[in-house]
């Protein structure tokens, strides 16, 4: 029922229309004691009740009400294997588990397209297609903190600081002081990192546009020496320009070329690390831009 707010008090449920039913919906609204929760659109402007926002990164849905006063923000940070395995168990139980474990692997962990869409073909078919509308500039938001409305959260995701253990700061024995507990509690799951939605997309749209990448970075190198910027003798690591250098970074995801330490590539998905330092042609870019 997409015209109707469910209304819960003293322990009962009701469905009330927001056509026939706005004057009670308004007249809770209006109270300070009513914990309001509203799901993917803007919020009734005028209320004073207690609200939570629940928003995709969509900022129409959340512009006006984060100039209200005491906002805070929170993200949601995308489920874990265990956890998607878990609500399988729970609610999705005819799914197999290996099936839906192949579909974590290649989608990362949103539950709408590996729990409820999972048997959807042409749900599932749709991720290759949004892989085949995407250029190389998606690498430019991979590692950074904030996306494009257009760049498709199929894609990318964005992860947020959670808690590598929840009973850490209730140690017993900690020296922490109570107050600086509750405050760095606080700070959780409010800062983003961009990656992609898994190594099974990332793989992909490395591998259909690495060729590019080379030939752009080749291409602003030798465009450099023509310049006098650098020569071949050169350190580049202070001798490029910051353009180049940012190039560099956006486009080979994060990689310090000039270090020539492959060793340690950055987590750039939600599922694994990829694993590019076999790959021949990265080698021979690091190697134009000694």
């Amino acid at each position: 029922m997409k015209s109707s707010v469910i209304l819960f008090k003293e322990g009962k449920g009701f469905y009330l229309n927001e056509i026939f039913n706005h004057k009670i919906i308004r007249n809770y609204l209006h109270k300070e004691n009513t914990w309001y929760i509203i799901d993917g659109k803007k919020p009734y402007n005028a209320s004073v009740a207690k609200t939570i926002l629940i928003s995709s990164p969509m900022k129409s849905h959340y512009h006006d009400f984060d100039k209200g006063d005491s906002v805070n923000i929170r993200i949601m940070p995308v489920w874990t294997w265990e956890e998607i395995n878990y609500c399988r168990q729970k609610l999705f139980d005819n799914l197999d588990e290996n099936m839906v474990s192949e579909l974590y692997i290649k989608w990362g962990g949103i539950p709408r397209y590996i729990l409820k869409e999972a048997l959807n073909s042409s749900i599932q078919r749709k991720l290759i297609q949004v892989v085949d509308t995407c250029d190389e500039k998606i690498f430019q938001y991979i590692g950074g903190s904030n996306i494009r409305e257009d760049v498709s959260h199929i894609l990318v995701h964005m992860w947020t600081n959670v808690p590598e253990d929840n009973n850490v700061l209730r140690d017993e024995e900690s020296t922490v002081d109570e107050g600086e507990v509750k405050y760095i509690a606080e700070e959780y799951y409010t800062e983003t990192i961009i990656k992609f939605a898994s190594d099974y997309v990332g793989n992909i749209i490395y591998e259909r546009h690495k060729y590019s990448i080379i030939r752009r970075l080749q291409a602003e190198v030798e465009a450099c020496q023509k310049q006098n910027f650098v020569t071949p003798k050169d350190d580049i690591s202070w001798r490029l320009p910051r353009c180049i250098k940012d190039h560099v970074k956006q486009y080979v995801l994060g990689i310090d070329l000039s270090s020539g330490d492959f060793g340690n590539l950055p987590r750039t998905s939600s599922t694994a690390t990829m694993q590019l330092r076999k790959e021949s042609q990265l080698l021979e870019s690091h190697r134009l831009l000694m």
